[in-house]
């Protein structure tokens, strides 16, 4: 008979539980707050180097990682989430999603190996592989892989038969690596897998690698840097499906036989026969990452422009299939134009650059067209402000501007957009132009944020009102219930240095504002 639980362990645990749950459900609260939500995946900003890029949040990790060096702070705000509209995997990882255990919600909290002894050894129960899965998830949730992999090794030494919702928790922190030991790896469970579960006791398709299995492994080999190693495995997991009777003519498997031919013939045209054949078994999230390949595949690794109606032949398609065309497939393209912007800008001067910028030019400008005669839907404020982006880092102000325009004469503006706007502004030495729209937004009853002011502060030194810079850090900041930070001070110092300027305004910071004072980097305080 089964040992009862004392009422003792059962408080404790429940206890636990009870407050580990109000913190999710606060937390999930804040996070379906479109504004809190924003606050909380965007990075610090920085206004103190030239923003050179957009970048967004990607299944492509290598696209992320080459692109990293040209990061713009400012405009991650405004683009984040664009590129990934589709969740990888909308079924439920949840090993007890389908029925209610009190031994697997008290594993909930708990994310170490010693923390389910401790769990077990107070409920007085027998661990399974259920709940293993649940802290093994936990612990990929916090970062902690490492621990993650123990508590798979100790699962096994205590009898555990691997199965396939206790290996996914791996797979999910295997995909987030991208070299080629975590592609060696995932291989190494996947035979641990099917070993525990040969063909013939594959009779209801649940405990042995299924569909999700295959496609996560699939993402981990395509995107293993050692490629003539990994890719062609990935032809014999498809035969491995077949054979186990899974289903071949999938999302997933079209998705990444098209994106193997893409990446060898490394021309779309050279591939459109792989593409057409397997077009057809695409869904939404298939055609994103088609996409996605494309402008990897044609933006990365050279200043060349690739062709803009190759791109929206494949959005025609998505039409053809009835998939709806959502704001995220205009932001895929709009991101890597900015990239190559970045590129051009970091490349300076030279012959390719200066060819290639009419060329992205015009090719941003057919995005917009796309965009405007597509009456299937309306852009997002997300999506204009990342366009608007895109424009200024161009060097076409008066295409910036006109679309602020738009955006104002709507109301269909944010801090994001204001801030773009200050920015463009300052680089285009328009300053007199950033004073009307400030002057626009206020009457509108718009509040600026302190980023805001920031950049208004940096707009003002670019055009050479230092003096007006110091009182609108110093007095019009505070006069509107805030108070100026390390980054406004920073800037001012910066600019001071840049043009000889005085900076007896740092005696001002030290006397009136202390606390900050003391935030300021030693080499400010000390000059």
């Amino acid at each position: 008979m089964q040992q009862l639980w004392s009422h003792s362990a059962l408080f404790q645990v429940f206890a636990e539980f009870e407050q580990y749950t109000r913190m999710n459900v606060a937390r999930r609260a804040l996070i379906r707050s479109a504004g809190i939500r924003l606050f909380l995946r965007a990075p610090p900003h920085n206004v103190l180097s030239r923003p050179s890029s957009i970048v967004s949040k990607s299944t492509d990790l290598n696209l992320n990682k080459e692109v990293d060096s040209l990061v713009s702070p400012a405009t991650i705000e405004a683009t984040e989430g664009l590129t990934t509209p589709f969740e990888e995997d909308a079924t439920n990882d949840d090993p007890d999603s389908t029925q209610y255990d009190p031994t697997l919600t008290a594993m909930r909290p708990v994310h170490s190996y010693t923390g389910i002894q401790r769990v077990a050894k107070q409920l007085g129960v027998d661990l399974n592989a259920k709940h293993y899965t649940i802290v093994m998830n936990n612990c990929v949730r916090l970062g902690r892989s490492v621990e993650a992999f123990r508590i798979y090794v100790k699962a096994k030494e205590a009898g555990i038969v691997p199965d396939a919702r206790l290996v996914v928790p791996l797979l999910k922190a295997l995909g987030q690596e991208s070299t080629a030991d975590s592609a060696d790896r995932a291989l190494e469970i996947y035979r641990e897998l099917i070993d525990a579960h040969p063909i013939s006791s594959m009779l209801d398709g649940s405990a042995g690698p299924n569909g999700r299995i295959y496609d996560r492994i699939f993402r981990i080999l395509l995107f293993s840097p050692d490629n003539k190693k990994h890719v062609p495995i990935i032809f014999s997991l498809i035969e491995d499906m077949e054979s186990r009777g899974l289903p071949a003519d999938t999302n997933s498997v079209a998705t990444i036989k098209i994106r193997i031919e893409m990446r060898q013939k490394r021309l779309f045209t050279e591939a459109l026969p792989v593409y057409r054949e397997n077009r057809s078994h695409l869904d939404a999230f298939g055609f994103f990452e088609v996409l996605q390949e494309y402008c990897r595949m044609s933006f990365v690794g050279s200043l060349d422009v690739p062709l803009i109606t190759q791109y929206f032949s494949i959005v025609n398609d998505m039409r053809l299939q009835r998939i709806p065309i959502s704001p995220e497939i205009y932001g895929l393209i709009v991101k890597h134009v900015t990239i190559m912007a970045g590129k051009l800008i970091k490349a300076g001067p030279k012959d390719h650059a200066a060819e290639a910028l009419p060329r992205l030019v015009s090719t941003i400008r057919r995005v917009h067209d796309f965009l405007t005669l597509d009456a299937s839907f309306s852009p997002t404020p997300m999506l204009l402000n990342q366009l608007m982006d895109a424009y200024q880092r161009l060097g076409c102000f008066g295409d910036a501007y006109r679309l602020w325009d738009m955006m104002y004469m709507s109301g269909r503006y944010d801090q994001i957009t204001v801030n773009i706007m200050l920015d463009a502004c300052g680089y285009a030495d328009r300053v007199e132009r950033a004073r009307v729209i400030l002057k626009k937004v206020a009457r509108a009853g718009f509040r600026l944020d302190l980023r805001n002011w920031n950049t208004w502060v940096e707009c003002l030194c670019r055009g050479g009102r230092f003096d007006e810079a110091l009182n609108v850090a110093f007095v019009e900041i505070p006069k509107h219930g805030k108070e100026p930070n390390v980054v406004t001070v920073t800037l001012l110092d910066k600019f001071a240095k840049r043009n000889d300027l005085s900076r007896d305004f740092l005696h001002r910071v030290e006397k009136d504002f202390p606390q900050l004072w003391e935030r300021l980097p030693e080499e400010i305080r000390k000059s």
